[in-house]
């Protein structure tokens, strides 16, 4: 029914334990995973797999949770697209009824075309009859029916 919440909550977990997980496993060999905040940073750049390079893990057991946050972060990311793109489609009636707007306002469209193309050929015939010797005047409203095609 909610896969945002679901999702969201998933990423959260996953961030939090994978804070965690480098806080735990990266402290011995890193000073800078003393705080919690920076096993959460670390966790949520492997996640989103942005990576920018000033936290990383080194012991193995650190590589391995990054692998593993790195996994999980694609696999939620991706199915939240999946969530959105969902979201986003049309249903049949929705699809029925954008078709038939569509409709509407391309025959109003239509409309508004024709009735310059019909007023460019009174206005050529009009300069025909007038003065048919004037054939520029008489281009100049070709050109404009030409134009409103």
């Amino acid at each position: 029914e909610k896969p945002f919440s679901l999702l969201t909550y998933g990423l959260c977990t996953v961030l939090i334990i994978g804070g965690y997980g480098f806080m735990i496993f990266e402290r011995p060999v890193d000073e800078r995973y003393n705080n919690y905040i920076n096993g959460v940073w670390c966790s949520m750049t492997t996640m989103t797999t942005v990576g920018y390079g000033h936290f990383g893990a080194i012991s193995t057991p650190g590589r391995l949770v990054a692998v593993s946050i790195c996994l999980w972060g694609v696999l939620l990311v991706s199915l939240m697209v999946v969530a959105l793109t969902n979201m986003l489609e049309l249903e049949g009636s929705e699809y029925k009824a954008f078709i038939l707007l569509n409709r509407l306002y391309l025959k109003g469209k239509m409309k508004r075309y024709a009735t310059l193309a019909i007023n460019a050929l009174a206005i050529r015939k009009m300069c025909w009859r007038k003065d048919p010797n004037n054939r520029m005047r008489i281009n100049r409203a070709y050109r404009t029916f030409i134009s409103n095609i």
